[in-house]
Order: C-alpha cells, then structure tokens, then sequence
C-alpha cells in the first residue's frame, strides 16, 4: 500500500493513488506528496503501537471498572 502526505495540513492517506481531496482540510490531489519506504516503515511500527495502547487501555479500564 502507497501512504500520501498532505503538504498543507500533514494528514496521510493510503491508497494506490492520491486522494481526490484531503479528508481534512480539503486540499487538491495535487497537495500529496509519496511518502518514502523508510518512513511508511516508521508509520507502520508506530501505527502497530497505537494499536496496542488502544488493547491495552481497554483491557486496563475494565479491569479498573470490576473493582
């Protein structure tokens, strides 16, 4: 999968192509810029660990919530 950046606000995409518009501040397709390997690499381990901070608070807070 291909990660687009949004040169006017920082939101990125996936998708083969570049989005029509971006979801946040509207901008063209022709704000995106490819994101290199490297850092789609780095995206995707940080967006492993925000995965598991989200397991990790629900499984926290239920046990907080049967005490």
């Amino acid at each position: 999968m291909t990660y687009w950046k949004c040169k006017a606000c920082g939101d990125i995409q996936q998708g083969k192509s570049p989005p029509e518009e971006c979801n946040v501040c509207f901008a063209g397709r022709d704000s995106f810029v490819r994101i290199d390997d490297k850092d789609v690499d780095l995206l995707e381990r940080s967006e492993k660990r925000q995965k598991y901070r989200r397991i990790f608070k629900k499984g926290f807070e239920r046990r907080l919530s049967k005490k």
